[in-house]
């Protein structure tokens, strides 16, 4: 039959059972958090340059990059071509108005009727 541990003690049972086992945890056992923190900082650069030169780009790669930057610079030069053909636009637009108002005052001042 198994004993029941009371909820306020469960969290001390881990370390009931090391201390009963005679397993030494903590600095003895070279578990600091100083330790770690200089075994990962040691790691990490050896980790690092496996993680760059497992991923340096193929020339395909740089190809494929290099074309998507000459169509990024393709679109964003018809964008503004586009935006300077628009600002013409609006422009003659303008001066077809400003030219069918004089046309209109000038057929007023004639008695010319001017069909819509």
């Amino acid at each position: 039959m198994a004993t029941q541990v009371p909820a306020h003690s469960r969290s001390n049972v881990a370390g009931d059972m090391l201390a009963r086992s005679g397993v030494p945890f903590g600095p003895e056992r070279g578990l600091t958090l100083l330790g770690l923190v200089m075994r990962r900082s040691a790691a990490f650069p050896l980790v690092l340059a496996f993680g760059l030169s497992a991923c340096l780009p193929s020339k395909q790669d740089v190809d494929t990059a290099q074309a998507l930057i000459q169509i990024e610079d393709a679109i964003n030069d018809i964008r503004q071509e586009q935006s300077s053909l628009h600002d013409s636009i609006d422009s003659l637009r303008l001066e077809v108005v400003k030219r069918d108002t004089v046309i209109k005052q000038l057929a007023n001042l004639a008695g010319v009727q001017i069909p819509p």
